[in-house]
């Protein structure tokens, strides 16, 4: 469409142009005695002359689209996973199949001059040489889309893609992110969740990422079966480090689940690889669902408690009985008068001599301070500020609860500040009370008392409180005729975590044995849950945990201690390798410090399955360690889990670009608009930008004078 945007006011190019007009007419009429045709010859020039350059004082304009040759190429990746050999898209039809159908419909698509780039990925990705033979395609290895994008960044750069389109089943384990890349990127979603496919499998189920030596793992796996009309058998066997632990025996109804319940201790620290694996049925869509592999972080469990009782009460010697008994040092401290004081346990810590250390940094080796009795007058205020900043710099609290505990506590004081509840009165009333989990519990605590919480052992006696703090996390109820009652609550303050416990009866828990188990199990696991935040205090992450064969590791790690400890001369963090299931040290680190974060640098392995190991030490004692698996060279294995659903796709592309292939049309069409967005759009005004109007009006002139010398008009 041309628009025209005048040089020079409109009404003022008007009369210039009916002016002009009007003196080439006279002119013409009153020039030399000259024929008609020559007189009507020499006016038109003129007319011509005139009227050019009238419209170059109008500047006509012309919008042009040209195509954006830098954005002119589009990359289609073609997922050739283990997980795409799944037949389950219809009449027996594979993942792999359907895409590579629609892989070859986008071959013959016209994507407005767009060059295509075909390629296959899994673990590695190879380009499709003209979109390479499809039908010797095979699937094997692993989903990595980071490789992939790494791909089509290196061969053609993202600056120059127009779009990306992936073909896959999204079960990527890489968890790539597509705003790393910014181009759009479209998916067609081959597979389906399995309803209707005969599959037997292992559902998703929550898995612990880390557990301490000795507490219990407890994993809820269900089993689902779907396609067999009849019915079948499941086979569910676990093994711990290629052990066979345990099998279990299912039989289902078709699309029925069942759960089975697996506990494992482990008594060392480290990587522990758990598998679990059912029988295969025949002809199921495919079997990669049929085994789960988990790697388990265990830390060792080496956590120093101490137990503070200002004056003893009936919570003393179980708590003391039950940590000897676990092997667990620990040092336990109670007042026997003003200035004097006891201190017991299995490694009795000599800064407790005389009570509560004058200042915090006397116990930072302690992982949880236990205080027995905290009522209003019990605690000096020296000893309040000591534990507000015990805990201010990552230590863990846990109040027991008593005729001793909580009540009406000031404002202004350290306690009130720290206490999870709320009370105006110490409130501690008998009877019997259930114990209950909060309903949606996520923390491990919370869900290994539910197991204790099934049978009919009760509580013989509660605190009371006004209020649980804003903020605070109800771990567990108390249940009487009907009233609930919090039980135990957790606040995290500073760097550390406080929990009320509100009651002193847990020794009394139940029946019988059970009330041995069910303390042991309550301390354990509660040592475990306050004792996380320091664990957390040392944080690690890798720049890929799958590098390559001549691929170098990449390790920073975050501490999270104050400043004055990091510059502690003591102070050391070490980082090794291991092959996986030895001893021997394959290459080891002393991290770079900058402010609280470490780096270091690990060259190329050789290919295999690594642990990790980093730790951190100072004043001659190990405070923290953890591990992560490494696999160098090797594909990992693919994901367990078969379901397509959308959500799988979500990590890299909208929820609009999302097809099936039978929306190949619709997904060209909105691929294609993707494109002409890229294009150029620009004004092209040919007065200025082409010599042909100035030619335009020279012309005529020259022919004019030329006309006039010919025929002697001067």
């Amino acid at each position: 469409m041309i628009r025209f945007y005048p040089l020079l006011p409109l009404w003022l190019v008007v009369s210039v142009g009916i002016l002009s007009l009007w003196l080439v007419c006279w002119a013409t009429r009153n020039a030399f005695d000259l024929d008609s045709r020559r007189k009507n010859l020499l006016g038109a020039f003129r007319l011509f002359a005139v009227a050019t350059v009238l419209l170059m004082m109008l500047c006509p304009g012309v919008v042009i689209r040209e195509q954006n040759r830098q954005r002119s190429n589009v990359a289609v990746l073609l997922d050739c996973s283990g997980s795409m050999q799944t037949a389950d898209v219809g009449h027996d039809t594979t993942r792999l199949e359907a895409a590579a159908k629609t892989l070859e419909k986008l071959r013959d698509s016209d994507f407005s001059g767009c060059k295509l780039h075909f390629y296959q990925f899994n673990s590695q990705t190879v380009p499709l040489k003209n979109g390479g033979d499809l039908t010797l395609l095979h699937g094997f290895g692993d989903t990595d889309l980071r490789r992939a994008f790494a791909a089509v960044d290196r061969d053609i750069g993202f600056s120059r893609t127009a779009a990306v389109i992936v073909l896959s089943d999204g079960l990527d384990h890489s968890g790539f992110s597509g705003a790393t890349s910014g181009l759009p990127v479209f998916a067609v979603r081959c597979g389906t969740a399995l309803t209707e496919a005969p599959d037997l499998r292992i559902d998703a189920f929550r898995q612990p990422e880390a557990l301490s030596v000795n507490e219990e793992m407890s994993l809820e796996v269900p089993v689902a079966l779907s396609g067999y009309p009849a019915g079948a058998e499941a086979l569910l066997e676990m093994t711990v480090d290629g052990e066979k632990i345990r099998t279990e025996t299912l039989n289902l109804k078709a699309g029925g689940t069942g759960t089975v319940n697996l506990r494992h201790i482990f008594k060392t620290p480290g990587i522990h690889e758990i598998k679990l694996s059912l029988n295969r049925l025949a002809d199921e869509a495919g079997y990669l669902n049929n085994e789960r592999e988990i790697m388990v972080e265990v830390v060792d469990n080496r956590k120093r408690v101490a137990a503070y009782f200002p004056v003893l009460t009936n919570s003393f010697r179980p708590l003391v009985r039950q940590l000897s008994s676990c092997g667990r040092k620990f040092s336990a401290v109670y007042r026997v008068n003003a200035g004097t004081c006891r201190v017991i346990g299995s490694d009795p810590d000599p800064v407790f001599e005389r009570g509560l250390p004058p200042r915090a940094d006397a116990m930072k080796h302690i992982d949880l301070l236990v205080l027995g009795a905290h009522r209003d007058g019990l605690l000096t205020p020296a000893e309040q500020s000591v534990i507000e900043q015990y805990v201010t710099g990552g230590g863990n609290l846990v109040m027991l609860g008593g005729t001793e505990s909580f009540g009406k506590i000031s404002a202004a004081s350290p306690l009130y500040r720290l206490m999870p509840v709320r009370s105006d009165r110490i409130d501690f009333i008998s009877g019997d009370f259930a114990v209950k989990v909060p309903e949606n519990a996520i923390n491990a605590f919370s869900e290994r008392m539910a197991e204790l919480c099934g049978s009919s052992a009760v509580l013989r006696g509660i605190n009371r409180v006004t209020a649980v703090r804003e903020g605070a996390e109800v771990l567990l109820w108390a249940e009487q005729a009907g009233s609930r009652y919090p039980l135990a609550a957790a606040v995290s303050y500073g760097r550390g975590r406080v929990i009320a416990v509100l009651t002193n009866s847990l020794h009394l828990w139940g029946r019988g044995n059970e009330r041995d188990t069910n303390f042991g199990t309550f301390w354990e696991q509660m040592i475990a849950y306050a004792g996380n935040s320091r664990d957390e205090l040392l944080k690690i992450s890798l720049n890929t945990a799958n590098p390559a064969a001549d691929e170098c590791l990449q390790l920073t790690v975050a501490v999270d201690l104050p400043p004055q400890e990091l510059a502690d001369p003591s102070f050391e963090l070490t980082a090794a390798l291991y092959p996986a299931g030895t001893s021997t040290v394959a290459q080891r680190r002393n991290p770079v410090r900058q402010g609280q974060i470490f780096t270091a640098g690990f060259g190329p392995l050789k290919t295999g399955r690594y642990v990790l190991e980093v730790g951190c030490r100072s004043s001659g004692r190990e405070w923290y360690r953890r591990y992560r698996v490494v696999n160098v060279g090797n594909d990992p294995a693919e994901l367990s889990e078969l379901k397509v659903s959308d959500e799988n796709f979500f990590k890299y592309c909208t929820a609009g670009r999302i097809y099936s292939p039978e929306d190949v049309g619709t997904m060209t069409a909105d691929v294609l608009r993707v494109i002409r967005k890229n294009d150029i759009q620009r004004e092209w005004y040919p007065v200025f930008e082409t010599p042909w109007f100035f030619a335009a009006v020279l012309l005529p002139l020259l022919a004019g004078w030329y006309l006039r010398r010919r025929f002697n008009l001067f």
